[in-house]
């Protein structure tokens, strides 16, 4: 296994309750991908719209605490900053779009070595 297959490197595996990384409220917009940005810097995550319609949705990250998050075009430039919460982004979709988001963020309730808070 490579130090890099894993975020943060964490000494010790995660919690065996079962949990989402990402969860998207939106019944017509689908995560087409999920990866690390080309730059190093965060993490991309692409949606694509299905439902033929415009769409407000709301990312969930429940397990990280987000710091910044940017509309980006598809070679991965920011092109607008979106406002985030501790675990959340919302963002507009236009139907058919195919959206790509970089989100910076960290673990959530786990301290700087990866230990899993108590």
């Amino acid at each position: 296994m490579l130090k890099t297959d894993k975020l943060g490197d964490p000494e010790q595996p995660f919690s065996q309750a079962p949990t989402s990384f990402l969860e998207v409220d939106a019944p017509n917009v689908v995560v087409e991908n999920w990866t690390t940005a080309e730059d190093g810097h965060g993490a991309i995550v692409r949606l694509l719209e299905v439902g033929e319609n415009s769409a407000v949705v709301r990312l969930n990250f429940p397990q990280f605490d987000l710091q910044q998050a940017w509309r980006a075009n598809a070679v991965e430039e920011n092109q607008e900053e979106l406002p985030v919460s501790a675990h959340s982004l919302q963002v507009k979709m236009r139907p058919h779009e195919i959206l790509t988001v970089r989100v910076v963020a960290t673990f959530a309730n786990r301290p700087a070595g990866g230990t899993p808070a108590p």
